[in-house]
């Protein structure tokens, strides 16, 4: 992490905490060089997901295509809809 005050490369972590219910980390850093605190807050980043077919062709991830196929795997047996959509999860 660079320091916002010199640019320095080297920052140490003094705190960290979950915020936003867990899904942000909230940290506090000072730079090893000029002493200058700072806090940065940390979120996951969201990607989109592929699916690599066996021709080496990717295509966007698409859920309505595994609930369509487990549907019909699942046709001739005791599988309730809630089921299927665990197993997707």
């Amino acid at each position: 992490m660079h320091c916002p005050h010199c640019t320095a490369t080297d920052t140490k972590v003094i705190d960290s905490r979950l915020v936003d219910n867990g899904t942000t980390v909230r940290r506090r850093r000072e730079c090893d060089t000029c002493d200058y605190r700072f806090t940065t807050f940390e979120r996951r980043g969201m990607v989109e997901m592929m699916v690599i077919k066996k021709d080496g062709t990717k295509e966007a991830y698409d859920r309505s295509k595994i609930r369509k196929a487990l549907t019909l795997a699942f046709a001739k047996r005791h599988m309730s809809a809630e089921q299927i959509e665990q197993l997707i999860d």
